[in-house]
């Protein structure tokens, strides 16, 4: 994989973020669907492909200020690609816009039963905070 990443951060201005088998890539619109334009080229060389089902583009840009491209929204598009603009999971974390979109997020993810529990264990007077995070 060393060497579809190299390829990718060669023929794009962005900055990637790899774990396991996640590839992150952020930087400006255009400069992350050419680099996924290159991710999909070059995992085709190995015999690979993206999941497209288990990806997503973030964009939390006011659209009124900063309107995403009607050509970027089109690619992603023709990708299959869902445009995420209030809240994403990231490695298993929720990440949003702003705090409302992130409490959204989780709500969508738990149900508000599993969190109460989680943040009265957290609260407890007589647990700290690694061991109510540990139960």
């Amino acid at each position: 994989m060393r060497e579809v990443y190299n390829a990718v951060a060669a023929a794009a201005s962005v900055t990637l973020y790899s774990y396991m088998d996640n590839l992150y890539i952020v930087g400006v619109p255009d400069q992350v669907v050419a680099a996924f334009a290159t991710v999909k080229q070059q995992l085709q060389s190995v015999r690979l492909e993206c999941n497209r089902s288990k990806s997503c583009f973030i964009y939390f840009h006011d659209e009124a200020t900063h309107p995403l491209p009607p050509a970027i929204v089109s690619t992603l598009a023709d990708d299959g690609i869902e445009i995420r603009r209030d809240y994403a999971e990231v490695l298993g974390a929720i990440v949003g816009a702003n705090e409302q979109a992130i409490i959204g997020g989780l709500a969508s993810l738990l149900p508000t039963e599993m969190m109460a529990h989680f943040f009265r264990r957290l609260c407890h007077p007589n647990l700290s905070s690694q061991a109510a995070m540990r139960l």
